[in-house]
This record gives structure tokens, sequence and C-alpha cells, in this order.
């Protein structure tokens, strides 16, 4: 994971220290990090967890993006790595293949103008009242927003995240509801958490 790239998921996930279920009911914890059935039967919602294992789950989630993005063998300088890790976080390792195939063909021709304009189409989510996919308009400011990193050349050192988010006129407000965050955002600072669990994540 390159360093722009941890710090851009950082930020656009938001750290959570317990077990919640995201917008799609998946268990997930730390920076947008999935549990595995096992863990999750160990760590139910609510499950409160340390720094450290927040750290190993993302460590973890972000090996087999980087297998990923290497496998497609072309020459990215830091903002495309970066901004693609950000692509495959919210939408998955299969982004580069079958899921966004025009991508994944403008990237192993090095067509960089175009494989940034595809960016822009994966913004869709399945509405849950009518099971259609439409477009959800803050994974499309999320896209816009890695589309522009990708673009962005590196000179001479990577670009903060902060200055593409600002560039297209996002706030780091606007990109943390790129996903339904909303448990991110639960005021747990008057609370007493229970001691959190000793273990860390499992291999998988």
């Amino acid at each position: 994971m390159t360093p722009t790239g941890e710090r851009l998921i950082k930020q656009l996930e938001g750290l959570v220290l317990h077990v919640y279920l995201d917008y799609k009911g998946n268990p997930t914890t730390g920076w947008g990090c999935l549990l595995s059935a096992a863990e999750f039967a160990r760590m139910p919602v609510g499950t409160p967890i340390t720094l450290a294992q927040a750290e190993a789950w993302f460590a973890r989630m972000a090996a087999p993006i980087d297998a990923r993005i290497d496998s497609l063998g072309v020459p990215l300088n830091e903002n495309q790595l970066a901004a693609l890790e950000s692509l495959l976080w919210n939408n998955g390792v299969e982004t580069i293949g079958h899921a966004a195939p025009l991508l994944t063909a403008a990237l192993k021709r090095q067509d960089w103008p175009a494989a940034a304009h595809e960016f822009l189409d994966i913004c869709h989510a399945t509405d849950r009242r009518t099971g259609q996919k439409t477009v959800d308009k803050n994974l499309k400011k999320r896209r816009l927003a890695e589309s522009e990193l990708f673009r962005t050349p590196v000179k001479p050192e990577p670009i903060e995240p902060e200055q593409v988010l600002f560039a297209v006129g996002l706030s780091l407000h606007d990109m943390v509801r790129a996903i339904d965050m909303t448990p991110h955002h639960l005021d747990t600072a008057d609370t007493e958490p229970a001691p959190p669990p000793e273990f860390l994540p499992e291999d998988v």
C-alpha cells in the first residue's frame, strides 16, 4: 500500500473501533475492513477493538489489493497507484478484472486518460427498496476525487489526498459520506466500552 493510498483510504473510510454492519449488512470494523464469518461469530456488533487490531485488519485487507494491481504488470506512479488502491478498497479487488472490463483494458494498454475517465462510471449502488442499480451521488463524488488523483502527475512528491479533494470542490466531510457511514459517527466519547478482545485478525 502506498503512503498516499493509505492516507486517502483512512481519511475516506474513517476509523471505527468497534464492530458494526456496513450499508450492505457486512460485519465491518476499523477503516472499513470486513470481518470473516469466523471472526464475526466471536465478535458480534458492538465489540470494541484496539488501534493495533485496526491496523492489522488494514494490512490484511491491503495485501490482495496490492497483489491485484501488481498483476497488471504496468508502470504506475504513486498517485495512480493510490487512486486504484482507494477504488479497489471501496469497490472490491474484482474491479480490476470482470467487474470493470473497460477500466482494466485501459490500464493494460496504458491509456491513462481513458483509465481516469473509467473511474467515473464505477458509481452504481443497489437501491435497497427497488433492488435496481442506480447512480449513487456520494460514490460519484468519491470516483471524481480518485479520477482526479489518478490524473495528477507526481512532481516531485506525491500529492496530498486533501489537495485532490479540495481541487474538485469536496471536503473530507463530503467524502466520508461516500458510503453509508452512519455507524462511523456515533458519539461514544462518553461511554465506557468493554475491554477489547486480545486476538488479532485471522489469516485468510
